[in-house]
């Protein structure tokens, strides 16, 4: 059985032993408690309380051990049966000895605390109890001791014990393999769980061995011993236990955020980033870069001209061991945390976003340091730590800008922030945005003592006026390289294996000015220089003579884009059409491709009906492998390595191609030799849609789409169709491709129709549901009412095959997200579906928890925080929702002044939180709770027990009948760093402040209330809804709004 849930009842039923042994003493410290405290210091009142609260623990305690035995690893349901009953029998008996107790002792309450008064409570009480049951109590007291010494000495002694520590073991095993994954540091962590594996494993021997001590003394005397196993030796084997699942539970909510944060793309410009030459950037660790990276503050920035290695020096700088060594320096006697980001113009969209430099930054710190993930998402934290025993649907909700820039402020605000951070930011002209926004967010975080920032960029105005005012933490790494890429171009020509043979006969000097001719003619361009050796190795493939090679270097254009033009001039015109489409491809991308998508766009240039006649069959590993290894050729060949293969996907041999496609001449050139009336939107749509017939979404470790909720699927494949989506939205602004996207679109539904029902691709969804319902929730979400209104023309019971209310999928929002910004709910796909009739009001249960909900009233609950955005869209329900109330709720800008007016009353407040068995006993009746009134509990519900109902309530001291105004009230408590909302339906029987179940409790506490009892908690009014209760607003919310 569950060794925690028998320990924890073997504790309360010792517990409760031994205070009620002394209780019935006769003794002259009748009512001694286990803390040492005499009548003298403890009035009758208190040993009630101390009574009643052990039969609510003994009553907790006896419902954990329900478990059904698969779950504790029991092997024999029959032996598991007998124990559970004898337990609880046990357990039984005990809380109806303390009930009785209590019963007597209730009577005898009392201010005084006269010791004559206390005698005659004493004589009183023995003599109201009477000497016969005394006698009994004291008997069942023994037996419980003796079966306790039973199965305390089952638990230390039998299998499943050292079966769950073992599990144990391997959790810890599991958790250090995604600590790995994820690069996060999670040793100290790791080091407790094994020591406190270590501690249990010392206290089962130490219990072990008295055990055997206990049978050899009653064979040499043939008496019965009682157990020797005292509370306190069953609490500390208990406890760590608990505190092995508590790490495991924090180690886990951590790592699901992290997750939240890292991005598929996160390692790509990195790894993409070429490494510097061996004998390149040794003078940055003799320089001013070193002296401020041992000791200075603030923002030290490096710039240079495009192409002259400032992200190879940034790269350098950030991976090399002098750099930690330096930082080490500085941050002493705190450890050193470095966070990296490197924006990317030929990357993805999230890599040129400030979403994407939030969530770079975050992932870095939060891996580095997981204990500070409660500092900078204190909620998110608080919600996660929850739900990661609960549900995976919480914590996958998608940050936000205005939550990570929070996130960040968070740490550099923080006082108690356990570390230093220094922050790599590389490539800022790359980002696409506001340029002094971004110079600004940079420049908060460097006013944070313990943040410091290494910035790169171009040197345009905007970063000169931000950073470039001192010049002791700044360089222009063009000044700086010239024997850089000297180094690199002998090197790189002296390793050309017929260089001795074409030099042959030459001597130093000449081979000596031929590569000095090329470190000066670079003008300190890194890039240059790369593309000219490149070309020089060329010749020496044909055995140029020093005299050729010079020839050719003088013929190369000595500016980057004349040099691209010319590199571009000599693929064989035959491939000019395909080359010039392959380049616009890669420069239009929103983010980009996969080498596959290069495979089926020149099929699909070849025959623009490709996609669709394309077969549905996933090619073999030989085949990718084979189709790959061409497509690369091919993409050499035709742009003459300007477009290179990275990760699988292709990109831009550097960014200043990519410029240079955006000029105009690079443009004219493009369009000089591409095909006419080529889509390449439509293009990219045909690709995708190949690409997805041609592969299997069936892998072993995630499902192709995985169905959380109506609306809300995730999954490899459904990131594949948003972003086929986002394609299909870009072609249609042609007019005249808007009945090809159609028809792509018509394929993709029945193809993805038909890879589910051949498990070419896999799904994981709890219930069964039509197969086309996928496609077409997902299209709901993104700007394509030509199609859906195309669709609805032929197809009147086109939302027939949906299970809830479409409204769901078009309200919620697109995960995973192609775009570094979740665009909002289309406005017009919305209207086409209130103008069908779909009624915004049509509830939806949304899990055991949650009272049913309406499509509206759920996007609201989830989108609150972006109202002010969403006016248009507000505005459009509310002119279709049938609810007078709730109409003039939605009133445009209403809800962003009703936000503001809420957040502004609620104050925290500190308060008591206490646990009841009460709220845990599921057969209870809701008539016992003080805001019964009229039948029910809460409006519009007919709960007879409290098992049945599905909100976490608590009592409040506050509450004293069913008119109070606090009945009904949502509040959020917080214990640390957890936070957890309750509904108030009760009075508190405890002294003050709130009282709670004891799942409530643990769930704030980590699992400690049994052994805290009573904590303090930070306690604030909140919204119905986030407990929730989907409610009409109240005559004062009414009159605010209208």
């Amino acid at each position: 059985m569950d060794p925690v849930s028998v320990l924890g009842i073997a504790s309360g039923v010792i517990t409760f032993v031994d205070f009620a042994t002394k209780v019935i003493s006769t003794s002259k410290e009748i009512f001694q408690s286990t803390q040492g405290a005499t009548l003298d210091n403890c009035t009758l009142e208190d040993v009630c309380e101390r009574l009643r609260n052990l039969s609510a623990r003994l009553e907790n305690q006896a419902k954990g051990l329900l478990k059904p035995p698969e779950a504790c690893g029991i092997l024999s349901r029959k032996q598991y049966t007998v124990d559970i009953a004898e337990l609880q029998d046990v357990s039984k008996k005990c809380r109806t000895d303390c009930e009785e107790l209590l019963q007597h002792l209730r009577s005898y309450k009392t201010k005084n605390s006269s010791s004559r008064l206390r005698g005659a409570i004493k004589a009183a009480f023995m003599k109201q109890l009477g000497e016969g049951k005394i006698t009994a109590m004291k008997d069942r007291l023994e037996y419980a001791q003796r079966i306790m010494s039973v199965q305390i000495n089952a638990i230390i002694c039998d299998i499943p014990f050292s079966q769950q520590i073992s599990e144990t073991s391997t959790t810890m095993e599991s958790l250090t393999l995604e600590s790995y994954r994820l690069k996060a540091d999670q040793q100290t962590n790791m080091k407790s769980i094994s020591h406190a594996l270590d501690n249990i494993s010392e206290r089962l021997n130490k219990l072990k061995l008295r055990e055997t001590e206990l049978v050899k003394a009653k064979g040499r005397d043939g008496r019965s011993r009682q157990s020797v196993f005292s509370d306190y030796q069953i609490e500390a084997l208990s406890q760590s236990v608990k505190e092995i699942l508590t790490i495991e539970r924090n180690v886990s909510a951590q790592h699901a955020i992290i997750k939240t944060v890292r991005y598929d793309s996160w390692p790509m410009r990195h790894d993409a980033i070429h490494e510097a030459h061996r004998e390149t950037f040794k003078w940055a660790f003799e320089s001013k870069v070193a002296s401020w990276l041992l000791e200075g503050d603030g923002i030290f920035w490096i710039s240079g001209k495009p192409g002259s290695g400032k992200s190879t020096l940034m790269k350098f700088i950030a991976d090399h061991r002098n750099t930690r060594r330096y930082l080490e320096n500085w941050a002493y006697p705190q450890p050193i945390v470095t966070a990296t980001h490197y924006f990317w113009a030929a990357g993805t969209s999230m890599q040129q976003s400030l979403q994407g430099l939030h969530r770079s930054l975050l992932y870095d710190i939060f891996r580095r340091l997981p204990s500070c993930i409660p500092i900078a998402a204190p909620e998110r934290w608080a919600t996660v730590l929850y739900a990661s025993q609960e549900s995976l649907l919480d914590h996958r909700e998608p940050w936000n800008l205005t939550e990570l820039s929070t996130a960040l402020q968070n740490l550099a605000r923080s006082i108690d922030l356990p570390a230093k951070v220094c922050i790599c930011v590389d490539g800022m002209d790359e980002f696409d945005g506001d340029m002094l926004e971004l110079c600004e967010i940079l420049k908060t975080f460097s006013r944070s003592s313990h943040i410091k920032l290494c910035l790169s960029s171009r040197p345009w105005n905007v970063f000169k006026d931000s950073f470039g005012s001192e010049l002791s933490k700044l360089i222009y790494i063009h000044e700086l390289t010239h024997n850089d890429i000297h180094n690199f171009a002998r090197d790189e020509l002296q390793s050309h294996p017929r260089w001795i043979a074409s030099t042959c006969g030459t001597d130093a000097l000449e081979r000596g000015a031929l590569i000095e001719a090329v470190a000066i003619r670079a003008e300190g361009v890194f890039l240059w220089a790369f593309l000219v050796t490149k070309s020089l190795r060329e010749g020496l493939s044909n055995d140029d003579t020093i005299a050729d090679m010079q020839e050719r270097l003088d013929s190369l254009p000595r500016s980057l884009e004349d040099l691209f033009k010319h590199i571009l001039e000599t693929v064989d015109p035959i491939y000019h059409p395909k080359m010039a489409g392959m380049l616009r491809v890669t420069a239009q991308a929103v983010n980009p491709l996969l080498l596959d998508h290069y495979w089926h766009y020149e099929k699909g240039f070849e025959k623009l009906q490709y996609a669709i006649l394309c077969p549905i069959r996933p090619y073999s590993h030989e085949q990718t492998l084979t189709l790959r290894e061409q497509a690369g050729r091919r993409i050499n060949a035709m742009t003459e390595g300007l477009l290179e293969v990275r990760n699988g996907r292709v990109e831009f041999l550097h960014r200043t191609v990519k410029d240079y496609l955006g000029t105009k001449e690079g443009s004219n050139y493009i369009d000089e030799r591409i095909r006419p009336k080529h889509s390449i939107w439509l293009s990219i749509l045909g690709a995708f849609l190949a690409q997805m017939k041609t592969t299997t979404y069936a892998t072993t470790q995630l499902a192709g789409i995985v169905r959380h909720a109506p609306g809300q699927n995730t999954g490899q494949c459904i990131q594949d169709l948003h972003e086929a989506f986002l394609y299909a939205t870009l072609a249609a602004r042609a007019p005249d491709d808007v009945d090809q996207v159609v028809k792509f679109l018509d394929e993709y539904e029945r193809s993805l129709q038909y890879m589910q029902e051949t498990s070419q691709i896999t799904v994981d969804a709890l219930t069964p549901y039509d197969q086309r319902l996928p496609f077409r929730e997902e299209l709901l979400k993104h700007n394509l009412p030509f199609y859906l209104e195309k669709k609805l023309e032929h197809d009147y019971d086109y939302f027939e095959i949906f299970d809830r209310s479409p409204l769901f999928a078009a309200l919620m929002p697109i995960v995973p997200c192609p775009l570094p910004e979740r665009p909002d709910p289309c406005i017009r796909m919305v209207e086409i579906l209130l103008q069908k009739g779909i009624d915004p009001n049509d509830p939806m249960t949304t899990g055991k928890t949650f009272k049913p909900l309406s499509p509206l009233q759920l996007f609201i609950s989830r989108e609150l925080e972006r109202t002010e955005g969403y006016n248009s869209l507000i505005a459009l329900l509310e002119s279709y929702s049938m609810n007078p109330q709730l109409k003039s709720i939605l009133k445009p800008k209403k809800l962003g002044e009703a936000k503001r007016k809420r957040d502004g009353k609620s104050k925290h407040i500190a308060k008591k939180l206490t646990y009841s068995g009460f709220y845990d006993d599921n057969t209870a009746s809701v008539t016992e709770l003080a805001c019964w009134k009229d039948g029910r509990v809460v409006e519009g519900q007919d709960w007879a027990k409290l098992g049945e109902v599905t909100y976490q309530i608590a009592g409040y001291e506050g509450v004293d009948g069913p008119e109070s105004l606090l009945c009904g009230s949502c509040w959020s408590l917080s214990y640390g760093a957890t936070s957890r909302s309750v509904l108030v339906l009760n009075s508190a029987q405890a002294r003050s402040g709130f009282e709670t179940s004891l799942a409530v409790m643990n769930s704030l506490t980590g699992g400690n209330a049994g052994r805290l009892g009573r904590v303090n908690v930070t306690a604030f009014q909140t919204e119905p809804l986030d407990c929730g209760v989907a409610t009409e607003p109240t005559e004062e919310e009414l009159k605010m709004v209208v």
